[in-house]
C-alpha cells in the first residue's frame, strides 16, 4: 500500500510545477506585451510606437547639413604644434629683460633696531640754477714781478718785457649760493627732490665761465670763453673731457670746502711791482664806495702789506748808505797811504777832515735808518699778532660751505687797446648727479653724465673801451679873447693832463698847447699820441675843442666840461696820488748839490702853451 501512495505522489507533483511554470510565464507575457513604454525628450514624449518616426525627422535634419558645401556650425581651430612651443620657450632667458640696481643705502644714517628699510628708484626734478647778476667790468694796469714770470713760464706767451707791463679787464658778478642749494631741494607732482646726501647740504663752484662779444663795425660779434689765467687752479680741461671720476669728484669738493673755493670763485692777480693795484683795490665790493666789505682781518692785512714794503724799502736804503760808507772809507784810506795833501794854497788836512764829516754823518744816517727799521719790524710783528688772533677765533671749522650771496669774478688779460667789449657770466656746480647713474630711471640717467651742472647765463654787462697805457684828457680851453694879456699871436689854448704806466708805476704831466700846434708825445715804449688842435669853438655846452690826427687824418671833437668828469681820469689822479702817499722821502744817493746862482726854471714840460715834440 505503501509504494503505491508514493508514486502517486511523485506523479502528480510534475504537473503542479509544470502548471506554476506556465502561470509565471504568462505573467511574463502580459505585462511585456499589455505595458505602454514612453521617453520624454525635451517636451516631446516617444514611445515606442512614434520612435521610428522620430528617428527619420532628425535623420532628414542632419543630412542637409553634412554636405560639404554647408558652413560649419562652429569654428575649428587647428591646434598649435607642441614640439616648436616647447622648444621655442626651452630656449628663451628666464631672466627679465631689464635688470633694477637698487641704490646703495646710506651706512651713515641712524636707523632704529629692527627698523624696515626700502630702497627704490624715483623720479627727480631737474634742478634750475639761476644766473649770476649784475655783471660790472674794469679795467686794471699793472706790471708783473719778475718773480712770477719765472714761476709761470706759460706767462711769457702773453705778456712782453722787461718790464711785464700788461692790462686786463676784471669781470664780476654776484651768485647767490642760498637759491642753487633751494634749487636741489625743490620737488613737484611725481617728481622727488635731490635727496641731501648727493649733495652734502651744500652748492660748490667747480668753475666761473665769462663769454665776451667784441664790437666791430656796429655789430657785436659771435661769443667766446675766456680761457683761465695760467697757472691758475682751475678743473675746466678735466672736467670738459670727463676724466674726473665720482671718487676724484668727492676729493674736489672736499679741497674746495678746505680753503680753495676762493682760488676758483675769486682769484687773485699775478703779484705786481709797488702792489698796484693793491687787493683792496681788486676786491670789486671797494669799486662803489658806498659799498664796503672789507673786515677788520682785511684791514689789518692792508696795513700789514703796507709795512712790508716800507721795510723792504728801509732795507734798500741802508744797504745804499753802507755802500756809500765803504766807498767813503776805502777813498779816504788811499789817499792816507799816497800822503795826499789839500789843493794848492790850502790846509793840508783839509782832505782828511772833509772826509772824516762826510763818513760822521753817513754813520749817523746808517744808526738813524737801522733805528727806523726796527721800529717799522716791530709795528710788523704787532699787525701779525693781530691777525693771527682773528685767525684762531674766524677759522674754527675745518670745512668751509658757501652760503648766502657771494662775488665771484675773473680776468681776461687778451684784450687790444682801443676795442670795446661787452661780457656775461655763467657758474658751473658740482653735479649732484653725478655718480649717481644706477639710481636713476633710464630716462634720467642723462642728468648723470657731467661732472658740473651748468646754472643760467646772465645778461650781458656794459660796454667797456679798452684804454691804452698811454691815456690823456683836454681838462680845458680857452679861447684867445680869454687870456689875460691877449695879443695878435695869442690864439688861445687847451690844457693837457697826460698819464702813462710803466714799470709799476703812473707817470703825470700835465701841459698847454696852442690852437694850431700838435699834441705830440711819445712813451717810453714808443706808444704816441698826436693830435693837431685845430680850433676852439661854443656852443651851449660850453668850448668844444676840434682835433685831427696827424697820422690817419681822422677827426674828432672833444668837451673839456665833459673830460674833466671823466670817471677814468679821477681813478688815474687817485692811483697817482697813492703812489706818492705811500712812498716814503729817498735817501739821496749824494751829498745835497747846492742850486746854482740865478733864477729857477720849471718842470721840463710843464711850459705854457708849448707843444710836446
Amino acid at each position: 500500500m505503501k509504494n503505491s501512495s508514493a508514486k502517486l505522489w511523485e506523479e502528480y507533483i510534475e504537473y503542479a510545477v509544470l502548471a506554476f511554470a506556465i502561470l509565471v510565464m504568462g505573467w511574463f507575457a502580459w505585462g511585456a506585451f499589455g505595458t505602454s513604454i514612453e521617453v520624454k525628450v525635451g517636451k516631446r514624449t516617444v514611445t515606442t510606437a512614434t520612435v521610428d518616426a522620430e528617428l527619420i525627422s532628425l535623420a532628414n535634419e542632419i543630412s542637409p547639413k553634412q554636405s560639404d558645401s554647408a558652413p560649419a556650425p562652429i569654428e575649428i581651430v587647428a591646434p598649435s604644434q607642441l614640439g616648436e612651443e616647447f622648444n621655442r620657450r626651452k630656449m628663451e632667458s628666464v631672466s627679465p629683460n631689464q635688470t633694477l640696481v637698487f641704490p646703495s643705502l646710506d651706512m651713515t644714517a641712524d636707523l632704529n633696531k629692527d627698523q624696515e628699510v626700502f630702497a627704490e628708484l624715483v623720479m627727480y626734478a631737474t634742478p634750475e640754477i639761476s644766473s649770476p647778476v649784475d655783471v660790472q667790468t674794469r679795467q686794471w694796469f699793472g706790471t708783473i714781478r719778475e718773480s712770477e714770470m719765472d714761476n709761470n713760464e706759460d706767462l711769457l706767451d702773453v705778456v712782453d718785457g722787461p718790464p711785464f707791463d700788461t692790462s686786463w679787464v676784471q669781470v664780476d658778478a654776484t651768485f647767490d649760493i642760498d637759491a642753487a642749494v633751494e634749487a636741489f631741494r625743490a620737488s613737484s607732482d611725481g617728481l622727488q627732490s635731490v635727496p641731501d646726501r648727493w649733495y652734502d647740504g651744500g652748492a660748490d663752484i667747480f668753475d666761473i665761465q665769462i663769454e665776451r662779444q667784441r664790437l666791430v663795425q656796429g655789430i657785436w660779434s659771435d661769443s667766446a670763453v675766456i680761457a683761465v689765467l695760467p697757472g691758475h687752479l682751475q678743473y675746466r680741461e678735466r672736467a670738459e673731457n670727463g676724466s674726473i671720476d665720482s671718487s676724484e669728484k668727492d676729493k674736489i669738493i672736499r679741497d674746495l670746502r678746505g680753503g680753495l673755493q676762493a682760488e676758483i670763485t675769486r682769484p687773485a692777480f699775478y703779484l705786481c711791482k709797488n702792489n698796484l693795484p693793491s687787493e683792496e683795490d681788486l676786491d670789486p665790493a671797494t669799486w662803489d664806495d658806498t659799498v664796503k666789505e672789507m673786515t677788520e682781518k682785511g684791514m689789518l692785512q692792508k696795513k700789514l702789506d703796507i709795512q712790508v714794503k716800507k721795510i723792504k724799502k728801509q732795507e734798500d736804503d741802508i744797504e745804499k748808505i753802507r755802500k756809500r760808507l765803504a766807498d767813503e772809507k776805502g777813498s779816504s784810506g788811499g789817499q792816507g797811504a799816497s800822503g795826499g795833501g789839500g789843493p794848492i794854497g790850502g790846509d793840508g788836512g783839509g782832505g782828511r777832515s772833509d772826509g772824516n764829516n762826510k763818513r760822521s754823518r753817513l754813520q749817523k744816517q746808517l744808526n738813524s735808518a737801522e733805528a727806523k727799521l726796527n721800529t717799522l719790524r716791530l709795528k710788523k710783528q704787532e699787525l701779525e699778532e693781530e691777525i693771527d688772533a682773528i685767525g684762531t677765533s674766524d677759522d674754527g671749522e675745518e670745512e668751509v660751505v658757501l652760503s648766502g650771496e657771494i662775488r665771484v669774478w675773473g680776468h681776461d688779460m687778451t684784450t687790444t687797446p682801443g676795442e670795446t667789449y661787452r661780457y656775461r657770466m655763467s657758474v658751473q656746480l658740482a653735479n649732484p648727479f653725478f655718480g649717481h647713474k644706477p639710481s636713476l630711471f633710464p630716462e634720467q640717467k642723462i642728468l648723470a653724465e657731467k661732472v658740473t651742472i651748468t646754472s643760467s647765463t646772465s645778461e650781458w654787462s656794459d660796454e667797456i673801451e679798452v684804454l691804452n697805457s698811454i691815456q690823456w684828457f683836454v681838462v680845458n680851453a680857452r679861447n684867445s679873447n680869454e687870456s689875460m694879456n691877449p695879443d695878435a699871436l695869442d690864439s688861445g689854448f687847451v690844457t693837457v693832463e697826460f698819464f702813462e704806466f710803466s714799470d709799476g708805476v703812473w707817470g703825470q704831466n700835465t701841459f698847454n698847447v696852442q690852437v694850431g700846434q700838435r699834441i705830440g708825445v711819445v712813451g717810453e715804449d714808443d706808444k704816441s699820441i698826436d693830435w693837431f688842435v685845430l680850433d676852439i669853438i661854443e656852443d651851449i655846452q660850453g668850448n668844444i675843442i676840434l682835433l685831427q690826427d696827424i697820422q690817419t687824418g681822422e677827426m674828432k671833437t672833444l668837451y673839456p666840461s665833459v673830460e674833466s668828469k671823466k670817471t677814468e681820469l679821477d681813478r688815474l689822479r687817485q692811483q697817482v696820488r697813492q703812489q706818492v702817499d705811500e712812498t716814503e722821502e729817498e735817501v739821496p744817493d749824494e751829498e745835497p748839490v747846492q742850486p746854482p746862482a740865478g733864477s729857477s726854471g720849471g718842470p721840463v714840460g710843464t711850459g705854457g702853451g708849448g707843444s710836446m715834440e
